[in-house]
């Protein structure tokens, strides 16, 4: 319509100019207080946003796929066997590209640049430091693995000495016989813990579970990977107990099981406890704020000006350049509610103190309008046509995606992937 054309111009071409005192949330953790009747006020307030469908809890033990002590030993010898042949007149740099584990640097021939002191890993620093130009290291272990450095120029800066140097990297990988070994141990695990039940396999064979909060539906399994939202389905079908089949990926190997099914509901407070404080917290925080520029705004009533005030009372001070509605304002952020009151102001105005629990300018505002720059008329007229289409095409984009939405929620969809992940 005519009017919702020229609404949606003035939201980008209308202007205020403002002034502003801030006090932000700084106050440290320990000084904030969060009582549970403070939890119960806020979880009320907020009672619809803990809504939930049906949900499953589960755990899952993870055998990790790391690399044995005779692996890393393989790993040595291998790096020496290298070393080697680099010795013998291989090229440094074409054997980093095919075999280093470095893949940024293998694509430079293991090129790391230029690096000073502090930069590098103790061990690597310590080895590349200790070269000459086109020396070859002895085999380097880190936390990364097994390296081999060749350093390719020294220089002494005003700042501190820098080297030039390339590397291979071997990491510790789990051989053939490691793995075949690990998805034994996870496979009697599994069984164990479907004969003896799972706490009990846990405790026999000193493995630690790792819980997961309630999952809906299609929901993938956190810690595990994006694919096992058929694992959680096939739960759904399941009863409190049911235990999975071994689940490996490239990182491990999992075993999952059935802890507890709930029906779609509230998900209690006592749950929410640990998500709600912090939340809580930034309100007080923010509270805290507002009640030093309350009295800005006190000192502001008795003749001060906001500049002076702000001082008076030792919070920020601020004059941002004109902004319309859809732009961010440096301090202010974007499309929030310390935006929306700078548009309500009327010339000379104060707001009323702001409180902003989220988001990075966290704290409390207080505005006052200086200048409010009109909506051209003329050049809304002159572009009004090419404002309808925008908006019309704008409009017709958000009833597909409603129309999707709808879809989505509306469609009675059975998810049987699980049935094609054999256990």
């Amino acid at each position: 319509s005519p009017n919702e054309a020229h609404q949606h111009f003035a939201e980008a071409n209308e202007k205020v100019r403002i002034e502003y005192a801030f006090a932000p949330s700084n106050a440290a953790d320990d000084e904030i207080e969060v009582t549970d009747e403070d939890l119960a006020a806020y979880y009320q307030e907020n009672v619809a946003d803990y809504e939930h469908h049906d949900q499953v809890k589960l755990e899952y033990a993870y055998f990790p796929k790391v690399a044995s002590a005779e692996d890393s030993l393989e790993t040595k010898k291998e790096i020496g066997r290298l070393r080697q042949e680099i010795e013998a007149g291989e090229d440094f740099a074409e054997l980093a590209a095919v075999v280093s584990d470095d893949e940024g640097s293998a694509a430079r021939g293991g090129d790391l640049g230029f690096f000073g002191r502090g930069q590098m890993v103790a061990p690597f620093e310590e080895a590349a430091f200790a070269l000459a130009p086109g020396e070859l290291s002895e085999p380097v272990q880190t936390r990364y693995g097994w390296h081999l450095i060749k350093v390719e120029e020294r220089l002494e800066e005003s700042s501190g000495e820098r080297v030039h140097a390339r590397h291979i990297l071997l990491r510790y990988q789990p051989s053939r016989t490691t793995e075949d070994s690990l998805r034994s141990r996870a496979e009697v695990f599994q069984e164990q813990a479907t004969a003896e039940g799972f706490a009990a396999t846990l405790a026999a064979s000193g493995t630690e579970a790792t819980p997961t909060n309630f999952l809906r539906k299609s929901q993938a399994v956190p810690g595990i990977s994006a694919n096992t939202t058929w694992l959680v389905n096939w739960f759904f079908e399941e009863e409190p107990g049911a235990v999975s089949q071994v689940i490996e990926d490239d990182l491990g190997l999992w075993v999952a099981h059935l802890v507890a099914k709930r029906p779609e509901g509230v998900a209690p407070l006592d749950e929410l406890k640990d998500r709600l404080e912090p939340l809580v917290r930034a309100r007080k925080k923010a509270a805290r704020a507002a009640a030093q520029l309350e009295a800005v705004r006190r000192e502001v009533g008795a003749g001060a000006t906001l500049a002076q005030a702000a001082q008076n009372v030792g919070v920020e001070f601020h004059t941002p350049e004109a902004f319309a509605r859809t732009e961010s304002v440096e301090g202010l952020g974007r499309a929030n509610a310390v935006i929306g009151a700078a548009f309500r102001l009327e010339k000379g105005r104060l707001s009323e103190v702001i409180e902003v629990a989220e988001g990075s300018n966290r704290g409390a505002y207080l505005l006052k309008l200086l200048e409010k720059t009109p909506v051209d008329e003329e050049q809304f007229a002159a572009q009004r046509e090419q404002v309808v289409a925008q908006l019309q095409a704008q409009r017709e984009q958000e009833a597909v995606q409603n129309w999707f939405a709808h879809l989505y929620d509306t469609a009675e969809i059975e998810d049987n992937r699980h049935r094609f992940f054999t256990f």
